[in-house]
């Protein structure tokens, strides 16, 4: 929601702008006016259109690579009991309950003009001089007040009424931004100069009647609901663009100009990540969620990988409530499809999984050694259409990059990170192991001895598993740390400042050679025990 209170306002910025430096000042009034409604109701639509071939121009692909994963470390902590006493409801951001504030504080106010506006139309006062709707009130005994019905009568024929109870609407929803005030009064200022050209044709009539404009000075109340025949902000205005010349009709081609603007937003609203769950081409938490918790668990089978096997698979799914249905719409054999349909049904992945009907498509490719002549691909399979099933929303495609080897059958399971890093050796076919100094005992107990809770953390009283991914480089640093598995309240940024200042280790090493290697790390914290300590358990 509030990336498309945002995007909107910036597109009613943009429009508004273009309007006051170049078309303000023109005397085409009514296109004017179809500009200023219609940037009232563009701005708020062109953030939900979104065009599936533009869409699928700017789409991506999410690479994850072979890695190993480490043992499991469980750091248990006693939690502040101070802290956990203390209510656990839903925190709701500070901006929701301002703007929710803010919508009904002008709601409120619209009420009250409203009522006011209602009880104002069932009397005749001094001066009146303003319609509403088809309503018009004018005073018979005040100077030129036949004029003054001629010019309500414009504004009562045109509904231009509605155009500013639309505005009003829309200051409602979006009170926060100043260019809706001055839309506003832009837009009435343009229905009095659409009123005034209306019943003056002549340069006498003109001529009289901004001397009528100026010889009445009425001290009555007005409505902003209302269109007033004289609006003292207005006069000024009113009587410049009343004597001024007609604007040429070359100055037309400025509307023209607005077209690369439009353009250029619905390009944006196409390509940018949407505010719904369901499109995953948006990348906000949730989506990333769903696509690191599935490539984190794909596996490259062996013997797909022994034969060299690369391919795609398509699946469909739906997800309603907390039901799965699944069906493969193409696969390229040795079961890869129902390891692809595994990990959908796994509980952490439907519960990021977005609801509805999708289809993903799921790529897998190897990356051999330098030398190995089977890094020719040259003659492998070109890539097919990704199918449009009715009703089906098409997620992003994620690519899974296997290290190709003939030994691969005969290795233990690997898992896979969110990355596109390159020349991260395989676990598996390490001469020589990386190691941390005092060996991997030492390395749980300076996690559980370092990691480090942040007060919500602490507060919420989290428990769970952290999923992190990390590069051991040449030199022993460690680089490339991501939280694969986050448990929020900032466990997973804690993790990653504790491995950013992990001692060096030993690189791994292979031919004679040091290398880069590839790790997952989960961690188990339990936020309960009386004193911490560390524990490894073999990750699945």
């Amino acid at each position: 929601m509030m990336n498309y209170l945002i995007i909107a306002n910036v597109y009613l910025i943009l429009f508004y702008g273009f309007y006051r430096i170049f078309l303000s000042r023109e005397t085409f009034f009514q296109l004017n006016r179809v500009y200023l409604v219609g940037i009232a109701v563009l701005s708020f639509i062109l953030p939900l259109i979104q065009l599936e071939w533009l869409q699928n121009a700017f789409r991506s692909s999410t690479v994850f690579v072979a890695r190993s994963g480490l043992d499991s470390v469980t750091i248990d902590m006693e939690a502040d009991r101070n802290l956990l006493n203390r209510a656990s409801g839903v925190r709701v951001p500070l901006w929701i309950y301002v703007y929710i504030g803010g919508v009904l504080i002008q709601f409120l106010l619209l009420t009250v003009k409203m009522k006011r506006l209602r009880k104002r139309l069932q009397t005749n006062n001094y001066g009146d001089a303003y319609s509403f709707i088809r309503t018009i009130k004018v005073d018979t005994e005040q100077e030129g007040s036949a004029k003054v019905m001629e010019h309500e009568l414009v504004h009562a024929k045109q509904l231009h009424t509605l155009d500013v109870l639309y505005v009003e609407l829309v200051k409602v929803f979006n009170w926060f931004n100043p260019v809706v005030y001055y839309l506003a009064d832009s837009l009435k200022l343009t229905h009095e100069y659409i009123a005034d050209e209306a019943i003056n044709r002549s340069d006498a009539d003109r001529i009289a009647y901004a001397e009528l404009l100026l010889g009445r000075t009425f001290s009555v109340s007005s409505s902003v609901l209302t269109n007033n025949f004289l609006n003292q902000s207005f006069i000024k205005n009113r009587i410049v663009m009343l004597l001024k010349n007609k604007s040429k009709r070359s100055a037309l081609l400025k509307y023209i100009l607005v077209v690369p603007l439009f353009i250029g937003m619905l390009i944006f609203s196409s390509a940018k990540v949407s505010d719904q769950v369901a499109d995953l081409a948006r990348h906000d938490q949730k989506a990333t969620n769903f696509y690191k918790l599935v490539g984190s668990n794909i596996r490259y089978l062996p013997k797909a990988k022994v034969d060299g096997a690369e391919g795609i698979v398509d699946i469909a799914f739906e997800k309603k409530n907390n039901s799965i249905e699944t069906k493969v719409v193409n696969s390229f054999g040795y079961e890869q499809e129902k390891e692809v349909i595994r990990v959908l049904l796994q509980p952490d992945v439907k519960e990021e999984m977005p609801t509805g009907k999708n289809l993903l498509r799921v790529k897998f490719m190897l990356q051999y050694d330098e030398g190995d002549h089977r890094r020719d691909r040259s003659g492998a399979k070109p890539d097919i259409a990704l199918a449009k099933l009715a009703g089906y929303a098409n997620l992003e495609e994620l690519i899974i990059v296997g290290y190709g080897s003939s030994a691969s059958s005969q290795k233990p399971d690997v898992r896979w990170q969110d990355s596109t890093k390159q020349k991260a050796t395989d676990f598996n076919e390490l001469d020589v192991q990386p190691s941390f100094p005092g060996g991997m005992r030492a390395f749980y107990k300076w996690i559980g001895e370092n990691f480090r809770y942040s007060t919500e953390a602490k507060e919420k009283g989290v428990n769970g598993s952290l999923l992190l991914s990390f590069v051991i480089e040449k030199d022993g640093t460690l680089n490339d740390i991501e939280v694969l598995k986050d448990l929020g309240y900032g466990t997973g940024q804690a993790a990653i400042d504790l491995l950013k200042g992990s001692p060096k280790w030993s690189p791994g090493q292979k031919n004679g050679e040091s290398v880069r290697v590839s790790y997952s790390l989960p961690i188990q914290i339990n936020l309960s025990k009386a004193e911490p300590k560390a524990e490894n358990s073999r990750s699945l």
